[in-house]
């Protein structure tokens, strides 16, 4: 092989790579909500952003199977596939009879080295809120497994205030007195009900 064509394939290779680790960016329709996302060796991370103001730094995102250990590191973006749903649907009762769902979506295909598991992650922005989830598609070589462990972060910007309900065990009525306090007060392994106000 001459020195031309393997200067060429080296190029080739790292600029494949660098493209396959390009940051994502994904917007509420209003676009003031910004989800971006990115891959780092040890794990995907992602941040949000509301009036360009951070609200989650810098998180990482991980699960743990059985078998198969950890999925988080080494990963590589297979495809990422944007696409936009602004649509009504009827509720039976409540104050509102009609509903808008309008939100952008952004459907991350990742693959890991090693066992090969593919994992859909599936971000969604709407004007008022965020949600991701997780996408096990079938697979040949893995059929079979136990999701252990969900290692997905939200590391909040600053020392916001909770408005947040603690519970001693996860047996509950999901009812009590809700605590006002700063975030750095509390304590890490702390469980708390849901829903928890960040402000």
């Amino acid at each position: 092989m001459s020195i031309r064509y393997l200067i060429v394939l080296v190029s080739w290779l790292l600029a494949s790579r660098v493209f396959a680790q390009k940051p994502l960016t994904l917007r509420s329709p209003d676009g003031q909500l910004t989800f971006r996302f990115r891959l780092t060796p040890q794990a995907p991370v992602y941040t949000v952003a509301f009036h360009g103001k951070p609200v989650v730094t810098e998180s990482p995102l991980g699960l743990v199977f059985q078998p198969g250990g950890a999925w988080g590191a080494g990963l590589r973006q297979v495809s990422a596939q944007a696409s936009v749903t602004d649509e009504f649907y009827s509720l039976p009762v409540g104050k509102a009879s009609r509903v808008r769902n309008h939100y952008r979506q952004l459907r991350i295909a990742l693959r890991e080295g090693g066992p090969g598991r593919l994992v859909y992650l599936v971000v969604r922005a709407y004007d008022d809120g965020l949600a991701f989830r997780y996408e096990f598609p079938a697979q040949k070589d893995w059929t079979s497994y136990v999701l252990t462990d969900e290692n997905s972060t939200f590391h909040l910007a600053g020392d916001p205030t909770l408005l947040t309900l603690f519970r001693p065990s996860y047996t509950t009525s999901h009812e009590g007195f809700y605590s006002r306090l700063p975030l750095s007060k509390v304590k890490a392994d702390t469980l708390l009900d849901l829903p928890t106000l960040v402000q």
